[in-house]
């Protein structure tokens, strides 16, 4: 599907996701991809892929199955990548949601959408108004699959390099470079997260 149709699948309308997709130069979607987030689906299961075919190129062990139950029927299974703490009863603190977290109904939805993008391999944008849940849900994303996030937190002069390298001090005075949550989620292959992407320049 063309990208503004995916933007956003289940977080509700608010003034600032008009603003945030004009500043990208993306059209808002039409009601049909608000109203009808994951395309009916939910998820029913999700478990380890033990077995997988013979010949497979995924990894059992950073690999999982999602069972999803249609309203319709026709229920179906696919497989999508996690972290190396899934099924791990930490993962939820890993991934930085709290004892006291309650679940929500539309972050439920978008998690499910967001299941569905992982699965075939796509990344995801969040837009919403401050205290929409965009930061929970991708919490509760990462906590589902055992991921521990990396976070790029952006700001408005951050410049092409500052997503790569970071510049530290160490122990003797000298100044060196590290490599930042972006380049280590890539080499790992967790998951990145980068908040406040609206801060960058157009």
């Amino acid at each position: 599907a063309p990208l503004p149709q995916l933007l956003p699948r289940a977080l509700p309308p608010h003034p600032k996701v008009s603003e945030m997709l004009r500043h990208f130069e993306l059209a808002l979607p039409g009601d049909e991809a608000l109203s009808a987030p994951a395309g009916g689906y939910q998820v029913s299961t999700l478990r380890p892929a033990e077995l997988l075919a013979e010949g497979s190129d995924n990894d059992p062990a950073r690999t999982a199955l999602v069972e999803w139950r249609h309203s319709g029927g026709g229920d179906v299974t696919s497989v999508v990548g996690c972290g190396e703490h899934f099924g791990s009863a930490d993962a939820a603190a890993l991934a930085g949601l709290g004892p006291t977290f309650a679940e929500l109904p539309s972050q439920s939805a978008l998690v499910a959408a967001l299941l569905q993008s992982h699965a075939v391999g796509a990344d995801a944008l969040l837009l919403g108004g401050k205290g929409s849940g965009k930061t929970a849900a991708a919490r509760r994303f990462a906590a589902a699959l055992g991921y521990e996030p990396h976070v790029v937190y952006c700001y408005r002069d951050m410049g092409a390099r500052d997503l790569l390298l970071r510049r530290e001090t160490d122990a003797s005075g000298s100044t060196v470079w590290r490599h930042t949550e972006a380049v280590r989620a890539a080499v790992s292959g967790g998951l990145l997260v980068i908040e406040a992407a609206h801060r960058l320049p157009a």
